[in-house]
């Protein structure tokens, strides 16, 4: 499978479309929900232990969405739901990071919020810190390296 082919795409708030570059064609996902907002960040993730990839998507309304990818037999792809969060004190994301090591995920958004989750072999999203702050609109995170 060419998982480094496959590009997810911004549609607003018609939702994330992915494509495969290989065949030129749009990647079954899942139905998308007005109610989220229109996409704001996406990442790719792989957890060490999990052979699929995962796409993880911020939102305008503060959810926070993970499409994992599913194989349907040769070289047919698609993705699935597997959790939607809407984040404490929502606001529009604005930036992703996920550490393959610890199954960590961290998230920020407009609101100053930066929050880490961890990601189960399931991909269910467990809050382990969440802090605000004040008068910052967080973008970024980078993990620390060692």
């Amino acid at each position: 499978m060419a998982d480094w082919w496959l590009v997810p795409d911004f549609a607003g708030s018609d939702g994330t479309r992915v494509w495969d570059l290989a065949t030129q064609q749009q990647v079954r996902v899942p139905a998308w929900s007005d109610i989220r907002g229109a996409s704001t960040v996406l990442l790719w993730i792989k957890r060490e232990d999990d052979v699929r990839e995962a796409l993880i998507t911020g939102t305008q309304g503060g959810y926070l969405l993970c499409w994992r990818q599913e194989d349907l037999g040769g070289k047919t792809i698609a993705f699935n739901e597997i959790s939607c969060r809407r984040l404490s004190q929502p606001a529009e994301i604005s930036g992703l990071d996920f550490d393959p090591e610890s199954n960590r995920l961290a998230v920020c958004h407009r609101g100053g919020v930066v929050q880490i989750f961890t990601l189960n072999a399931e991909f269910a999203m467990e809050v382990v810190f969440s802090d605000t702050i004040p008068s910052c609109v967080p973008r970024a995170h980078q993990w620390k390296c060692q």
